[in-house]
């Protein structure tokens, strides 16, 4: 589906449709995609709403009509229920308003941009109002994970973080874009549109991997204007190179799903985080198929515990003092 999604953005860009066969695949077989299709993160959804919203943005400078605008209020705000990382959408659309076109039919057309507005906050709203009444607990998560308070200079995580993102969204495709990018490079509105809608989410994160640290999916969202861009830029002097990038995008994607294919049997990932053995050895050596009764604090291990005894009658607590924050959702 997203793959379509980015079929269609390329081709109300460009009005190639080569050029947004192309791009789909190259979605299609990009790394990232690979790995978070086995992974099943909420990133999948959180993409996908993002790319919708992208797409409704284009369709809105052909069409500002009402109805336009309140599906891009629902795309942004369903891609902010999903993940926090939808503020970056907000961040972009203020930088949109620096092109005179977009900045008209939203300031001309002030009845429409309401109804975006009032659109997303009402998609929005249980999600802050259930933060309201528990005190703001999953902004706190987020802000745990940013750990803002622990920063410092972190050189290191920077490159480890660009170079996460430059193997997510492929090595060769972005060589490729390195090397055609000063001939074909065109400063327009299409490319302006696709960096408004790719570096304030990268530089954001790469901003916080030098003072802290970054996970290589918090910048996911770029990944998608990034790569339109890319392969646009390839597609002007080889279309040979863009098959080349996706044969080995492909031959990655084969490689990767063979090991865990082959890997099933014997269950890799289970020995590397050893839970499934540890869940067994809680009712074999504990008796907790008669205690039925389990107090777990930490949130990972609840929730994996909870996976293994889903069918059981083991009934899993976790702690909370009613003097203290909560920590997570389980409390």
């Amino acid at each position: 589906v997203n793959s379509y999604v980015v079929f269609l953005i390329s081709k109300k860009l460009y009005k190639n449709l080569n050029l947004a066969l192309l791009t789909a695949t190259s979605f299609f077989l990009m790394p990232a995609v690979s790995v978070s299709s086995f992974l099943v993160s909420t990133d999948i959804i959180l993409v996908l709403f993002w790319s919708l919203a992208l797409l409704q943005t284009l369709i809105i400078k052909e069409k500002p009509s009402i109805l336009n605008f309140i599906l891009l209020g629902v795309f942004v705000g369903l891609a902010f229920l999903t993940k926090y990382a939808a503020i970056y959408f907000i961040i972009s659309i203020i930088f949109l308003f620096f092109e005179k076109i977009m900045r008209n039919i939203f300031f001309k057309n002030k009845l429409f941009s309401l109804c975006f507005i009032l659109t997303f906050v009402v998609i929005i709203a249980p999600n802050i109002i259930w933060n309201i009444n528990n005190n703001w607990v999953t902004f706190e998560h987020t802000a745990d994970n940013a750990a803002l308070d622990r920063s410092g200079l972190h050189l290191t995580e920077s490159l480890k973080f660009v170079g996460s993102q430059i193997i997510m969204v492929g090595p060769l495709i972005f060589l490729f874009f390195i090397f055609g990018f000063v001939k074909n490079f065109i400063n327009d509105f299409n490319t302006r549109f696709l960096l408004i809608f790719s570096l304030p989410a990268f530089v954001i994160v790469l901003f916080e991997s030098f003072l802290v640290r970054a996970n290589a999916n918090w910048a996911a969202v770029s990944l998608i204007s990034f790569l339109i861009l890319f392969v646009h830029i390839t597609f002007k002097y080889s279309k040979k190179l863009i098959f080349i990038n996706n044969v080995a995008n492909f031959v990655f994607g084969l490689c990767f799903f063979s090991l865990i294919g082959l890997g099933a049997s014997y269950g890799p990932f289970k020995k590397i985080s050893g839970i499934s053995s540890f869940a067994d050895s809680l009712i074999d050596h504990n008796n907790l198929g008669q205690i039925n009764k389990l107090v777990i604090s930490d949130r990972m291990l609840f929730s994996n515990l909870s996976y293994f005894y889903y069918n059981s009658e083991i009934q899993i607590y976790v702690p909370f003092s009613p003097n203290t924050r909560r920590g997570h959702h389980f409390q």
